[in-house]
């Protein structure tokens, strides 16, 4: 089931209709309609980011292509993939020039060599634990150029004053487990998906994962609710 893909693709016939984040505390987020997803920059750090981007750049869960649009705009060669064969094919008719589907975690040396990553809308933190985030970074250092960058939107879990998150940090320290680790569910028109993990690092959980595969952390901007993450190869 391509949950994602149909809501992509109602959005783009023109179709609105709203869709439900579950949580496995009970927790409840509705949101009125895919519209978010098609647009890119979303911010003055999103805008500053892209601005400083050239060359061949690959975009990390591209969803609808907003981002890759975006870039390609600018005159930026993209490659953009995405789990969601929906997803690509309303990133095709999007008018992006090269997208495909392939899972955050199969990207190779067969998609080339990129001067710079991105994955925008906390996508990195899809199907990611404290355990993970190290492999993870070093699959994407495999497709990096040496002096290339990779960019990362991702929710601050403490940014944050609503009770119901920070009683679930709470239970996830009790846990030992680290507070913006989740488990979430999607609910749109009938369809429910199955239950995903999402993890929000901190500053201070990102950098040590960065550490440890050869990464360094060269910007942090706060943005709303998320950071604004530039990460480089150390030399």
């Amino acid at each position: 089931m391509d949950i994602w893909g149909r809501l992509y693709r109602d959005h783009w016939s023109g179709e609105a209709h709203p869709h439900v984040f579950h949580r496995d505390d009970g927790k409840r987020d509705t949101v009125a309609s895919a519209a978010g997803y098609f647009v890119a920059p979303r911010g003055v750090a999103d805008r500053a980011a892209l601005d400083a981007l050239g060359g061949r750049v690959l975009d990390l869960g591209c969803g609808p292509g907003s981002y890759a649009r975006c870039l390609e705009e600018r005159g930026v060669t993209v490659v953009a993939v995405d789990a969601s064969p929906g997803a690509i094919a309303v990133c095709r008719e999007h008018g992006c020039r090269d997208a495909r589907v392939v899972e955050i975690d199969l990207v190779g040396p067969e998609l080339g060599s990129f001067d710079a990553i991105i994955c925008m809308g906390n996508t990195f933190g899809v199907a990611l634990g404290p355990a993970t985030l190290p492999e993870r970074l070093s699959r994407m250092r495999s497709v990096l150029v040496p002096n290339g960058k990779l960019v990362l939107s991702l929710i601050d879990p403490f940014a944050t004053t609503d009770p119901a998150h920070l009683a679930y940090h709470d239970r996830n320290r009790a846990a030992g487990r680290s507070p913006g680790l989740t488990r979430l569910r999607l609910e749109y028109r009938g369809m429910t998906s199955e239950w995903w993990d999402l993890w929000m690092p901190t500053e201070p959980e990102l950098s040590a994962g960065a550490a440890s595969t050869g990464w360094q952390i060269v910007s942090a901007v706060p943005e709303g609710n998320s950071r604004l993450y530039v990460l480089v190869p150390e030399p």
